[in-house]
């Protein structure tokens, strides 16, 4: 197989669009389902007792708007405004970036360094419309950008080296699959 190389200047959105993937994973993390699921489920019994009752705590309802409120703030927000600081702070993010693979392993090239990465040493990957990020942890990736690949083939054909190699996808809850 000849080695494929694509060239990309990562942009802010794409850092933002990145983190929310990561973001999402994360919040389907099964702990943090089941802790946030008792919060829900704890609060919306409050609620139907003290309805049922004919009074509502406002303590209860206040509570319930307030995790809802959190979490939107976290995605609308939060997650946003710390991607775009990273963007801004980590210099390497902003410099030309050339990503190439081929059999034998994954390299991310750029004026801050560079990166080969055998296929084996991915720790996972996770694919969304928008781009493909490729784990070395459980909170450390590269990103590469469904807009820079030439073809929708291209892309395919990382995605099936990374599937071929025995690379774990990054499933729901941050899991390798």
């Amino acid at each position: 197989m000849e080695p494929a190389m694509i060239d990309v200047q990562l942009r802010e959105e794409d850092v933002v669009a990145a983190s929310r993937a990561h973001f999402r994973l994360q919040l389907t993390n099964p702990v943090f389902l089941i802790v946030f699921g008792l919060m829900i489920l704890i609060l919306g019994a409050g609620i139907i007792i003290e309805l049922a009752a004919g009074r509502l705590d406002l303590f209860l309802s206040g509570a319930l708007a307030f995790i809802v409120l959190m979490l939107a703030l976290l995605w609308f927000w939060t997650v946003p405004r710390t991607a775009r600081r990273a963007f801004r702070q980590q210099a390497g993010l902003r410099y030309p970036t050339s990503y190439e693979w081929d059999e034998a392993q994954f390299r991310v090239r750029s004026q801050a360094g560079e990166s080969r990465l055998s296929w084996d040493d991915i720790f996972a990957w996770h694919a969304t419309p928008d781009m493909i990020l490729i784990y070395l942890s459980g909170n450390l990736y590269h990103l590469v950008p469904a807009r820079v690949f030439p073809s929708a083939d291209e892309r395919a054909v990382l995605e099936g080296l990374l599937a071929g190699h025995g690379v774990p996808t990054r499933r729901a809850g941050g899991r390798k699959s």
